[in-house]
């Protein structure tokens, strides 16, 4: 599919300010971490900001002539993409707030907006599902994960809220269960359709870089790590459960600079 360079550009920019604002992101939460000298209101910032680029990028991007979408597609997409900004933008808030003990607001009024998104999530995740199930796209996989992610980050959303507010569930991996047999999940869904492409050439293709694989390379081992310094042993490092994200992080805008410089030689990339 051939795109232009200005649309190219856009796609790359908003790459390049989102793995920048994680990275600072990380980076600021890991100073906190340690030395409690940053408040969390500044540590959120770089998210918030990158949050509040991401409508007029969508605008833009949707734009091109390369997104053949009919208008109500672009008015349904347009419509998450502004909720979850909002979602997000409010969530951080709230909990920067509510970690600076600014506001003494319930764990409840925090979690909030993360139902509200996860509600338009579900809506256009049903909205988008029909579309990924039809025998020519063939994405039944993609499909249920999006179900599963749903299920999974509700549930994990409630214990969380449990635990804060009546400690009940009483350990961090009752609350984190969801997320972790999801990241289980995840790897069975990777693991076998690459087998099966390894073992016979005539096997439908899989792109074992998918969605899949960085839920188990950051995810997964985030929440391991995490559990360890909660549970067994508070000496780890404030830093070192942040390691899988930077690392991912790292090695994809590296991976995209490098893309982005073949594609934009041959001009043209291709979409799935």
């Amino acid at each position: 599919m051939v795109i232009d360079s200005k649309s190219l550009l856009q796609l790359q920019t908003i790459k390049r300010i989102g793995i920048c604002a994680l990275l600072l992101f990380m980076i600021l939460a890991i100073i906190r971490l340690e030395t409690g000298k940053i408040p969390w209101e500044i540590v959120f910032i770089p998210m918030i900001l990158f949050l509040l680029l991401i409508p007029a990028m969508a605008h833009g991007i949707l734009a091109n002539s390369f997104f053949q979408m009919q208008e109500y597609a672009k008015f349904i997409t347009l419509f998450a993409v502004y909720n979850f900004v909002i979602t997000f933008v409010v969530f951080f808030t709230l909990l920067a707030l509510r970690l600076e003990k600014i506001i003494d607001a319930s764990w409840i009024s925090v979690f909030v907006p993360i139902w509200y998104g996860l509600t338009i999530y579900l809506g256009y995740s049903c909205y988008i599902i029909p579309g990924m199930v039809d025998k020519s796209i063939g994405m039944y996989r993609q499909a249920i994960m999006l179900i599963l992610w749903f299920v999974a980050l509700l549930l994990t959303s409630i214990f969380t809220v449990c635990y804060l507010e009546t400690s009940f569930p009483t350990q961090p991996c009752i609350v984190l269960s969801p997320v972790i047999i999801l990241g289980f999940i995840n790897l069975i869904a990777w693991v076998i359709p690459v087998i099966k492409m390894k073992r016979n050439p005539n096997a439908p293709k899989f792109n074992p870089v998918g969605i899949e694989i960085l839920w188990i390379s950051t995810v997964i081992p985030t929440i391991m790590i995490t559990l360890l310094k909660i549970m067994v042993s508070d000496t780890i490092p404030s830093f070192v459960p942040f390691l899988p994200a930077l690392k991912v992080a790292i090695i994809t805008f590296v991976q995209q600079e490098k893309l982005y410089a073949s594609t934009k030689k041959e001009g043209y990339q291709y979409i799935s």
